[in-house]
């Protein structure tokens, strides 16, 4: 399983934009971005794009999904890493419903129907590399496991710059997360051979594809 790990473009919490929501779209600068990162997949060849299910990732999938022409689905345990708790006391992100309804090219768990608060708010980050961990046997089980083990299977997986981070650490078997740092850039590609018993990181944090402004 060949996995092609992709940050989130500029956002516009990332620009410093003022009252930027928890969950903010892309700047002007991150739709490009996000197209160059869509056009380099589409170079390497990609058979199914996943994201998070926050709409700086979505967007960012959806140009990935446009460029390479492959299906797209959500994967929750994707989702961002938040050190503090949210400010208000309303659930910030999509409903199941409007998650639909804004990206109908994006196929969600059937078993998953994004209640409220349906993550956890702060989160530790031990937590978030355990959640990585989690992702990459989920993938593996609903992607890549056959009876002899060969499936060869190319998945994008555009996340955040902390998750994203965690799971090149659960892929290479870091034990803690503690004074170890993965720097993951906006809509950057890291890619990650993946079978459970042997991994392998091929190219961390490529941004040579991205336009300088």
């Amino acid at each position: 399983m060949l996995l092609y790990l992709v940050r989130h473009a500029q956002s516009e919490a990332n620009a410093g934009v003022r009252g930027a929501a928890v969950d903010c779209q892309l700047t002007d600068l991150g739709r490009r971005q996000a197209a160059e990162a869509g056009r380099r997949l589409a170079e390497l060849g990609i058979d199914r794009v996943l994201a998070s299910p926050y709409t700086r990732a979505l967007e960012t999938a959806d140009a990935i999904r446009r460029a390479t022409g492959v299906s797209a689905g959500i994967v929750p345990l994707l989702h961002e890493h938040h050190v503090r708790p949210f400010t208000s006391e309303d659930w910030p992100l999509l409903s199941r419903a409007a998650l639909t309804e804004r990206y109908p090219a994006f196929e969600p768990p059937a078993d998953f129907d994004f209640a409220a608060k349906w993550h956890d708010v702060p989160e530790t980050e031990e937590a978030v590399l355990d959640r990585g961990a989690r992702v990459l046997d989920e993938l593996w089980r609903r992607y890549a496991a056959v009876p002899d083990g060969s499936q060869d299977v190319r998945l994008a997986l555009v996340s955040h710059g902390s998750p994203t981070g965690k799971l090149v650490m659960a892929a290479l078997r870091v034990p803690s997360p503690q004074g170890v740092e993965v720097n993951i850039s906006n809509a950057s590609i890291t890619i990650v051979e993946y079978f459970p018993n042997w991994r392998a990181l091929r190219a961390c944090n490529l941004t040579d594809h991205l336009p300088s402004s």
